[in-house]
């Protein structure tokens, strides 16, 4: 969704008009899409207005800081706001509605019935001295940055169906790896590809698979990673080089059994405590 600048019957705090003196702005100061494991991004940014009667109503919850987000060509489309008195987000998106393109609009909207509003910032070439907004109604939007887009090509849809990884089957008994395509290949008995292909993306089992198939497949990628036995131009490599370099991780310098946990988000954590969790007390 991107706004139009032109649909607004009263002022609107914006870069796109000028409805409001230079001195007075709407900013979302560090915003970023942040990529935290195999299945999570985030979405983080800080809210900052310079207004003072922008900032008043703000601060007694009549207005609130908002951010809305939709995917192109996706059912996804959500709204979060924050109050002046927290104006960090920082919003996770799990991988399974992730869309593969997102559009991100930062706003400021009304939290209530906001009765003459009256802003002594409105632009005097447009708008006298006794100018007031009648009637300002819960959900209006008051101030605006023009929409963000962020488009994701890594760990973007459900584990082994159109992510770095592809899962096949052969008649051999134990598991297989490839590495010479542009996915990361995990070849399974036919008995283990059968169970695999029926529970291993549902969410309960999600964690059980990952630990037990894709992160030894992790491990051994980068290790052909780090000692440059594989070519930088398969797309598995250059998407998990993407994420090395923004988490700033140095193959050389870490454990790649470790990396392997970052990178897949800790999968043994929801395996021991969704399988062991089972009300233990010291006797």
């Amino acid at each position: 969704m991107k706004l139009n600048a032109d649909l607004f019957p009263y002022p609107v705090l914006t870069p796109e008009l000028d409805d409001y003196i230079d001195n007075t702005s709407f900013e979302v100061n560090n915003l970023e899409a942040h990529i935290e494991g195999s299945d999570l991004v985030s979405i983080r940014c800080m809210f900052v207005v310079h207004n003072k009667q922008l900032q008043g109503l703000l601060e007694n919850k009549e207005l609130v800081y908002a951010i809305h987000l939709e995917g192109e060509v996706s059912s996804y489309r959500k709204l979060i706001t924050t109050s002046a008195e927290n104006p960090f987000l920082n919003i996770s998106i799990k991988n399974d509605v992730l869309p593969k393109k997102l559009f991100v609009n930062c706003l400021i909207l009304a939290n209530t019935t906001v009765k003459n509003y009256r802003n002594e910032t409105f632009n005097s070439l447009y708008y006298d001295d006794t100018y007031v907004v009648d009637t300002l109604y819960k959900g209006d939007i008051v101030a605006f940055l023009p929409t963000q887009t962020f488009e994701f090509e890594v760990y973007n849809t459900a584990l082994g169906q159109d992510s770095i990884f592809t899962v096949s089957k052969h008649n051999e008994p134990y598991m297989g790896l490839e590495l010479t395509g542009d996915k990361i290949e995990v070849i399974l008995p036919k008995d283990m590809f059968d169970i695999y292909n029926t529970c291993g993306n549902e969410r309960d089992n999600k964690s059980l698979f990952i630990s037990a198939i894709i992160m030894p497949a992790l491990i051994e990628a980068l290790g052909e990673i780090r000692n440059e036995t594989v070519s930088s131009d398969l797309q598995w490599v250059s998407s998990i080089c993407d994420i090395l370099e923004r988490e700033n991780i140095d193959l050389g310098n870490n454990s790649l059994f470790v990396v392997a946990q970052k990178l897949l988000q800790q999968p043994f954590d929801d395996v021991i405590k969704n399988e062991f969790n089972t009300g233990y007390k010291d006797e």
